[in-house]
Formats: C-alpha cells, sequence, structure tokens
C-alpha cells in the first residue's frame, strides 16, 4: 500500500467530512512545502477532493506524490450540508486507513475534521473520529 520509491513513514490521511472543508485542507497540507517526508495515502471520496481541485484552484493528491484510496458516496453529497452519505463515507474512511494501520499498511493516521452530525445521521453513534 505504501507509495512507490517514497520515503519515510507511511502516513494515511482522512478527508474527513466530504461536504465539509477536510477535503481542502488535506489538499492544501499536500501542497505544503512544509510537509513530511512521507508515504502517503489519501482516505476518501475522489468526488469530493475533485470538487476542491476545480473549485479552489489545486493540484490531485496523484499530483502531489500521494495515493488515493476512493471512498465512493452512495448518494450525492452537496457542499456543507449535514447528510447520512456524508456521514457514512467520512466513517468508512476512518475504519479503513484504522484497517490498514492495525495491520501493519500505514504506520501513522492522521484525519482531518469531520461532522459528528453527519456521522449520526449515517447511524454511527461514535461521539466523534477519534474515540
Amino acid at each position: 500500500m505504501p507509495n512507490p520509491g517514497a520515503a519515510g513513514p507511511r502516513l494515511a490521511l482522512t478527508v474527513g467530512d466530504p461536504a465539509g472543508i477536510g477535503p481542502e485542507v488535506v489538499l492544501r497540507a499536500l501542497a505544503s512545502p512544509d510537509r513530511p517526508q512521507a508515504s502517503l495515502t489519501v482516505y476518501g471520496p475522489m468526488a469530493s477532493l475533485l470538487d476542491r481541485v476545480a473549485r479552489f484552484g489545486l493540484r490531485l493528491p496523484q499530483d502531489l506524490g500521494a495515493r488515493v484510496v476512493d471512498i465512493a458516496a452512495q448518494a450525492p453529497i452537496k457542499l456543507g450540508e449535514t447528510s447520512a452519505a456524508a456521514g457514512r463515507v467520512a466513517a468508512e474512511a476512518v475504519l479503513r486507513a484504522t484497517r490498514d494501520a492495525l495491520a501493519g499498511r500505514m504506520d501513522a493516521l492522521v484525519t482531518a475534521p469531520l461532522s459528528k452530525e453527519s456521522l449520526r445521521a449515517a447511524g454511527y453513534r461514535w461521539p466523534g473520529h477519534t474515540e
């Protein structure tokens, strides 16, 4: 699962709430000249990443040396709106990245903000995603 040829630790980055600021935060962090020397894998919906690339003139994770694990939404997600679809995608991204970390495919997990309301709408009873 690590990026071929990348040095440093293997980091999983989840995009958080695909209807919120998480995808933009992740893309801006990837583009930062201060980002760590690491093998980076982004977990979340490619559709949300593509949306932020188009809205804000950002670059795709692949163009910045990161790999993407696409967690596709099963229903439309509208920017700025709480929804079960956004909650399911955010939770699945965290769960998938966590499984990869626990299996030894990632060395650490970094999470972007997510909506607790969307998690609850999707049926998750977690108080947040770090618990």
